[in-house]
């Protein structure tokens, strides 16, 4: 009876265990999970509620790993924990230790594909992309995970548009849309390809490949309101503006997403300021703005009326005001960054407009010489940053036919200084010498040589008595 009623504690012992590392693996997803669908701040990070649901999730995850309990709970437990540590946004080097740990020490776990791609985002957080890209390579080259093959490609192609290199990420998306046609990354790859070509501005090639996508079977409602409105902004790039509002009507009655419906919204206001109906097209962005503020919609709404104002009315105030805007609505906005530079740009060009080149010469010169990388960098007007540089050249005009003016006078003057002293050297050869008075040359005959005496008194001091002597001699015999 004792030995019975030890085994049947044992036995609830290791069930309330089981038990309790149960419920702390369901609290750790859940916390992740209420995380995970709470949306991110405008700046693009975890919000705090989602912030405070990773701790918790990574608290629960460590006291799993602490009992050691199930190595298949555990490896759960560890990619659990090393994927909160990823989202929380603060703890990059945490979360690459803990991928690494179920890479080596769990090989078999199904959650080490998974764990190499997150590796990969880690890395490149940490600035080291190409050690990311060097593992994702080697990693499609393994074919015991090759059912993961085609979202590594993917990880691969977003590096590549990431860093602009638009080349290898077509390579990268079409082995996905060619050696995989029937995994699930095939649409997004399909669908990343086409966008690509709009990045890159080959906008006939992206209207193609997104014709070809939403007639491509098995394609979702979502993804193919997302290809026709590709369809539509190729259209307008491509000066289809018939065609394009055609498009536009049949999306806004079709699409009930409210930020994708602001969006086509965006597209019908370019469409009437380009079509020089200016109110109407201000009305549309303002009514933009007001169903959907500080966001990628308005954001996109406000940066196209300021392009309008600066290319199409050269109001070049108006133009900085609504670019100012723009990064107010949603700064992580890819038309943020683009606005921010037109605005520094707008800024500067207004600045010092009506210099005076002969006030300051080198202060007209730096401005026109920004002025025009300006307008080629910014607003990639080449007329208007040749207008700036022709300014230049220009000015150079009158300053050189100034300076020919004064070198012809300075040469008149020099011409004249020369003549004038050769005038007054003939005039000074005219001139005779002033006579000598006769006083002066009988005075000149009776003033003795002061200096012939002076020398004689000298040579006889320096002169030896008995040569005097024998001088004396020679003298007197001479006489006799």
């Amino acid at each position: 009876m004792t030995k019975k009623l030890l085994f049947a504690s044992l036995l609830l012992v290791l069930l309330i265990t089981s038990c309790g590392i149960d419920n702390t693996m369901f609290n750790a997803r859940k916390y992740f999970k209420q995380a995970q669908d709470r949306p991110l701040t405008s700046s693009g990070r975890p919000s705090p509620q989602a912030v405070d649901e990773y701790t918790k999730t990574i608290q629960k995850c460590g006291v799993i790993i602490t009992e050691k309990k199930g190595k298949k709970t555990l490896s759960e437990a560890v990619y659990l924990l090393a994927r909160a540590l990823y989202y929380k946004g603060n703890s990059a080097f945490q979360a690459k230790d803990q991928f690494e740990a179920l890479i080596n020490g769990f090989p078999e776990s199904r959650h080490v594909p998974e764990a190499h791609i997150y590796l990969a985002r880690v890395l490149r957080q940490l600035n080291r992309k190409q050690e990311a890209e060097k593992l994702l390579e080697g990693f499609v080259r393994d074919t015991r995970h090759q059912k993961s093959h085609p979202r590594a490609l993917m990880v691969l192609a977003e590096f590549e548009i990431e860093d602009q290199d638009f080349l290898s990420a077509q390579y990268w998306l079409q082995r996905i849309i060619t050696d995989y046609p029937k995994s699930s990354e095939f649409k997004e790859a399909s669908f990343l390809f086409g966008k690509n070509y709009y990045e890159q501005h080959d906008y006939l090639s992206s209207y193609k490949e997104f014709e070809k996508l939403v007639n491509t079977r098995g394609i979702n409602k979502e993804l193919k309101l997302e290809g026709r409105y590709y369809m539509a902004l190729n259209l307008f790039e491509l000066g289809e503006y018939a065609k394009c509002d055609k498009l536009v009507s049949q999306l806004l009655k079709s699409e009930s997403r409210l930020d994708k419906l602001a969006l086509i919204r965006v597209i019908k206001a370019r469409l009437l300021l380009q079509g020089k109906d200016e109110e109407k097209g201000i009305n549309e962005v303002d009514e933009i703005a007001k169903s959907q503020p500080r966001s990628l919609a308005s954001s996109a709404a406000y940066y196209y009326l300021a392009d309008y104002y600066f290319y199409q009315n050269a109001d070049i105030e108006l133009a900085g005001t609504t670019y100012g805007k723009v990064r107010t609505e949603f700064p992580i906005a890819i038309y943020a960054d683009f606005a921010k530079q037109k605005a520094d740009a707008v800024n500067q060009i207004k600045q010092n407009k009506n210099l005076s080149a002969k006030a300051n010469l080198q202060q007209y010169v730096d401005y026109h010489m920004l002025a025009a990388e300006n307008y080629l960098n910014a607003f990639a007007l080449n007329d208007s940053a040749l207008v700036m540089y022709q300014r230049i050249l220009d000015v150079a005009a009158p300053f050189k036919a100034e300076l020919d003016s004064l070198t012809a006078v300075a040469d008149s003057i020099n011409a004249r200084v020369d003549s004038l002293q050769i005038q007054l050297a003939e005039l000074e050869a005219l001139i005779p010498e002033p006579p000598v008075p006769a006083d002066s040359l009988e005075s000149q005959e009776l003033i003795p040589d002061m200096e012939t005496e002076a020398v004689a008194d000298s040579v006889d001091a320096m002169t030896p008595p008995d040569e005097a002597e024998e001088a004396e001699d020679e003298d007197g015999e001479e006489i006799t």
